[in-house]
């Protein structure tokens, strides 16, 4: 991570961040478009009308496929949802476009 100037959001989660694109990362790369903890309030106020995305999770308690029955959300490849534990075991969920390369 220091290679790239990115930062771990929590040692278990392998998922990356920055305030700036990195184009020469190795892996995915995704626009946050927002987050929010995980709780029973997160469809009005993250998702807000968005019914369909992909789902993974990264350190969540959930799997991918509850995650999804629990946010009612079809399957999409334009917009992703991530469940995932920030540091101090904060759960959270992101919702993120992909970057094209």
């Amino acid at each position: 991570s220091q290679r790239f100037g990115i930062e771990k959001l929590h040692v278990n989660s392998h998922l990356y961040t920055s305030d700036n694109l990195v184009s020469d990362f190795p892996g995915r790369i995704f626009e946050v478009i927002g987050f929010a903890p995980f709780n029973k309030k997160i469809k009005k106020e993250l998702l807000n009308g968005i019914t369909e995305a992909s789902v993974a999770i990264r350190n969540f308690p959930l799997s991918a496929n509850d995650l999804r029955k629990t946010l009612n959300l079809k399957e999409s490849d334009e917009t992703f949802v991530f469940g995932t534990t920030l540091v101090g075991e904060k759960k959270v969920v992101i919702l993120c476009k992909k970057h094209r390369k």
